[in-house]
């Protein structure tokens, strides 16, 4: 099926799992997110030992990977693939053969595929076939690319989740500092909007600017991961409630 992210999530949290999983698209912070609650959430560590298999796109033999997939799981419920940057395979027109094994999936075996900085061309008609397979049998979701105006409602959006409140000069510091213009974006919320943190106090910009600065670690900023992405990432991990904890416990 074509899912949103909300609603994968939402699946993934009641461990309702399904045979095939393509994350593919232009935004890849979504992608890597859907990617990491599937490997959190499917096996335990003592289970992934002998039933999950992580390869990327470079180093991947597709017939391999299949071969993997018909096999059944040792001591656990699923046998998990993740094959990661399926982009980078040497032969992209491989991933065709995923509509075959499709014909006879084995209900035990859970294959992942991320393929980022684009998306598979459905145009083709190997592809639209087993595209068109995995959606009905599976989830196929589609990361589109965010637009810069889009990043502070979802910043606020993330502190909302979480319980917190971040106000307008916090969220537009974040973008400014990852590359981003940060000023007269749309949709800025209100110096009162949201729910307070605990204690009532409200973070000011200047301390999540130096929180983000300490987090990013990052060198130049034309070496830098993309933006959005970083902007994203960086938003999710200071949001925790538990952030400003971590920070000083590692200072003690």
């Amino acid at each position: 099926m074509a899912a949103t992210y909300s609603d994968i999530v939402k699946q993934i949290s009641i461990k309702q799992f399904m045979p095939i999983y393509i994350f593919m698209g232009t935004e890849s912070y979504y992608i890597d997110k859907l990617t990491e609650l599937l490997e959190a959430s499917i096996l335990t560590d003592d289970e992934k030992v002998m039933n999950e298999t992580v390869i990327f796109g470079k180093d991947a033999v597709m017939e391999n990977i299949l071969t993997d997939a018909r096999q059944y799981p040792v001591m656990a419920p699923y046998r998990v693939i993740f094959l990661k940057e399926a982009q980078m395979l040497a032969n992209k027109n491989k991933l065709s053969l995923i509509g075959k094994y499709l014909e006879h999936p084995v209900s035990s075996t859970i294959i992942v595929v991320t393929y980022k900085n684009g998306v598979i061309d459905s145009r083709k008609k190997e592809n639209k076939e087993w595209l068109s397979k995995a959606e009905k049998l599976g989830v196929v979701f589609t990361s589109e690319k965010i637009r810069e105006y889009q990043l502070p409602p979802i910043v606020t959006q993330m502190a909302d989740k979480e319980g917190l409140d971040i106000d307008d000069k916090a969220v537009n510091l974040l973008i400014e500092h990852e590359g981003q213009t940060g000023s007269g974006s749309p949709h800025r919320r209100g110096p009162q909007a949201g729910p307070q943190p605990a204690g009532g106090r409200r973070s000011s910009g200047g301390d999540h600017l130096r929180r983000d600065q300490r987090l990013s670690g990052q060198g130049p900023r034309g070496e830098d991961p993309p933006v959005r992405d970083r902007a994203l990432s960086l938003a999710h991990r200071q949001l925790r409630p538990d952030a400003g904890r971590d920070q000083k416990d590692r200072k003690a």
